[in-house]
């Protein structure tokens, strides 16, 4: 893992003054519901608990890398605080455990654990099939250093689903453990629900990690919160808005500089610039329809693909004399002509199921690694002008073939070759389950920052996660924290891979549209998401009739005529108006601003000014809205414990503070200035700050230089920075032909990217400025 940071527990006491902050930031554009987006009939409201929210352990209690999320909401578990006894509705899970109220009732100890499914079960009392939950506990241990907590589910005792993934804890303080869970899947009586929390052994499976030592673990507070799916809608579309759009000020000025008020304006979204995407199958090297229809799709120069095969070892090279580049290199030049940009994936795959014969038949070690060395070479080198990120090897911590056959561990070289080969490209770390799977006893996101720490220790350079997203059933709380917790270590995470193979029969288009809805807008709503690239939208008839008449597992958005599926309909919803700002219109004040909100991408604007009798002002011009650049982990920038304040105000030093601020409400007023961390350069326009993604919306702040330019010194300021639009409008004669107008530089952050880890190459100018704005170079 990576060291632990400051805790987020210090940014949300106090939602209310945020929200009361964020209030009334100018003139704001509400999202637009797309027409297919809207949820299914409410499921019945959760029964009401006692407890309004997840009692939190006082602030030196809690781990510093613990998350910080507010479960707030009636519980449908007992957990009083303080205990004054065990409450009868918690047991011992496999009879032989003690529970007992310890910590002078402020948690209960269960003990006399001997193995790693030993915990505790706690009744549930009525979960309604069909509402979505999240849970949350604050877990520590004694007996042990750290170790690993599970979380699960049973229905009735016939049905055990996983409720949260694995979770590491210590014993000197608490961590939140969070989870999540969508009812049941059959239609029975929820008559006998319990969660249940153990050691590290898997739901159905209670023999991993028999090793483990037989530690105490003391739980200070539980909760289970009921949310109906049209609150979660309106929760996600709402933390949308603050992530993903930004407050826009419009000055439009004549020819000679002057404000030009009462201007009308009409303002379109054109281009969206967020990285979106779609993996490019094969058949694009012979199908025509579908290379025109991927293009109008996604050629729009800001979306990113991968090759579905081509860039594979077994496409490139199937027999051991036959290195092949003819369908890899037509494909590229496809993507180059029509300004999609190409994620290198993969170099590498250790799966032995994906690897030639002639490759798996070599038993010597130094043969083979000469081989992959030639690999690396043959891949990297022709295309490191034309592809700007590679995967250098594929979900390496679930498969270790080549460590095995070589003798040494040799993933770090991976990411060390690939990043000496083209030293500007961005490489990522490729597995799946980082985030979208609750039972995988392999990897999850401590999992994977851990092993990401270790490749930096052995030389190997990674830049971002691309967690692939591939779901077989989505617990949409499961999945935000899983989210959380990765956007902890600070680098930036692609969703490269997603798609959902439903194991539900009989297959169902409404319940797959449903289901990726969970799916894309929990994504596009979490500020550690910096691009979303689809999987398998749509595959060619072969692929159907090797599946029975499905597509891949029914995983496909659109059938084999192209037309949409219901989820492929929601998608074109999402993508094309709701995820888009269209027909703002409105009237420049006395100083010749007007403002609105809108999401990052491109826009066009129409100005249309009173002037005489024969000329107006009037211009039509192009901008761009930049990205709001967000840091998923605040505790880099809003609180270092070891560095002292100087407060600021207007530029001048008000007063010397002595150590940071202790809750939300010292940050927030009076919006003073704070010395936070040098990290942030004097060149640095704006950085947002999110402040945990299960609040609601209104936990967003960012900060920006005094009016000194002091490098090491920053203000705070609630809501996402604006940015600044001047438009130029000259007197034209009416009825003539509009003129094109110039605008400030419509240039994107130049770190859009993410934060370039210590000892990482920076990215090439204009690579990662539009996480795709740049269309690749030809190859």
């Amino acid at each position: 893992m990576a060291q632990k940071g400051v805790s987020w527990v210090l940014l949300c006491s106090t939602i209310g003054v945020l929200l009361g902050c964020l209030a009334g930031s100018g003139a704001a554009q509400g999202p637009a519901a797309a027409p297919n987006a809207n949820a299914p009939a409410a499921a019945q409201a959760p029964v009401a608990g006692t407890q309004i929210t997840l009692a939190v352990p006082p602030l030196s209690q809690i781990c510093p890398d613990s998350l910080n999320v507010t479960i707030a909401g009636p519980t449908i578990v007992d957990s009083p605080t303080p205990f004054t006894a065990v409450p009868g509705s918690w047991q011992p899970l496999n009879g032989g455990e003690t529970l007992s109220v310890g910590g002078n009732g402020s948690y209960i100890a269960v003990g006399g654990r001997t193995k790693p499914s030993d915990g505790v079960s706690i009744n549930v009392s009525g979960m309604q099939i069909g509402t979505l939950y999240k849970l949350g506990a604050y877990v520590k241990i004694v007996g042990s250093t750290k170790e690993k907590i599970r979380m699960r589910f049973n229905y009735n005792d016939i049905d055990f689903k996983c409720a949260a993934m694995v979770s590491v804890v210590y014993s000197d303080c608490y961590t939140l453990v969070l989870g999540g869970m969508t009812g049941p899947s059959y239609n029975g009586p929820l008559t006998d629900v319990k969660v249940e929390i153990t050691g590290n052994a898997l739901p159905g499976n209670q023999t991993t990690n028999t090793t483990s030592p037989p530690y105490e673990i003391d739980i200070y507070s539980i909760a289970v919160v009921g949310v109906n799916r049209s609150s979660w809608l309106a929760d996600v579309r709402q933390r949308t808005d603050y992530v993903r759009k930004r407050d826009v000020v419009i000055t439009v000025v004549d020819a000679a500089g002057n404000p030009v008020p009462n201007a009308t304006l009409a303002i379109n979204q054109t281009q969206q610039t967020f990285p979106f995407g779609d993996d490019l199958q094969d058949v694009a090297y012979t199908n025509a329809q579908y290379r025109e229809w991927f293009a109008g799709k996604w050629g729009n120069g800001y979306s990113w693909t991968a090759y579905a095969d081509a860039l594979k070892w077994y496409s490139m090279q199937p027999s051991q004399d036959n290195l092949t580049y003819t369908k890899l290199v037509a494909l590229q030049e496809y993507a180059n002509n029509n300004s999609i940009s190409v994620r290198g994936h993969t170099v590498f795959w250790d799966d032995v199921g994906t690897l030639q014969p002639w490759l798996t038949s070599i038993t010597d070690p130094v043969q083979l690694f000469s081989y992959m060395t030639a690999r690396a070479n043959d891949v990297v080198t022709p295309f490191k002008n034309s592809i700007k990120q590679w995967d250098p090897a594929n979900e390496i911590i679930h498969k270790r073939y080549f460590n095995e056959k070589l003798g040494f561990d040799v993933r770090p070289w991976y990411f060390n070759v690939t990043k000496s080969l083209d030293p500007t490209a961005v490489t990522f770390l490729s597995d799946y389950n980082m985030v979208e799977a609750c039972d995988d006893s392999t990897v999850w996101p401590e999992a994977a920052m851990d092993f990401v720490t270790y490749l930096r220790q052995q030389g190997g350079p990674v830049s971002a996660f691309a967690a692939q997203g591939q779901f077989t059933q989505i617990q949409p709380y499961v999945f935000r924290y899983g989210l959380d917790k990765l956007g902890q270590f600070g680098i930036p995470i692609w969703m490269t891979e997603i798609n959902l193979r439903l194991t539900v029969e009989p297959y169902s288009e409404q319940l797959q549209r449903d289901s990726l809805e969970l799916i894309w807008r929990e994504a596009f709503a979490h500020p550690a998401v910096k691009g979303m690239l689809l999987s398998q939208t749509w595959n060619g008839e072969d692929d159907w009739e090797q599946n029975n008449g499905t597509c891949s597992g029914n995983k496909c958005l659109y059938n084999l005529d192209f037309s949409p599926r219901l989820a492929g309909q929601l998608w074109e919803d999402l993508y094309y108006r709701e995820w888009r700002t269209q027909n703002v219109t409105g009237t420049t004040d006395a100083n010749g601003q007007f403002g609105f909100r809108g999401y990052a991408g491109e826009y066009s604007i129409v100005v249309n000014g009173s002037g005489n009798a024969t000329y107006r002002y009037q211009s039509s011009s192009e901008f761009i809205v930049q990205p709001v650049n967000t840091t998923t982990d605040p505790s880099n920038y809003l609180f270092k414990l070891t560095t002292p304040y100087v407060t600021l105000l207007n530029g001048s030093v008000a007063a010397n503070g002595t150590g940071p601020a202790s809750n939300v409400t010292d940050v927030f007023t009076p919006t003073p200035f704070y010395n936070i961390s040098s990290t942030l350069q004097a060149t640095t326009p704006y950085i947002n700050i999110a402040q945990g993604s299960d609040n609601i919306a209104g936990n967003l702040a960012h900060v920006e230089k005094p009016p000194t330019g002091n490098a090491s010194n920053f203000r705070i300021v609630p809501g996402s920075a604006q940015q600044m639009v001047q438009v130029v409008a000259p007197l034209v004669a009416i009825g003539g032909p509009v003129p094109v107008s110039t605008v400030n530089p419509p240039t994107l952050p130049p770190n859009a990217i993410g934060p370039i880890p210590n000892g990482a190459s920076a990215p090439s100018p204009g690579q990662s400025a539009a996480q795709g704005a740049a269309a690749p170079s030809p190859a």
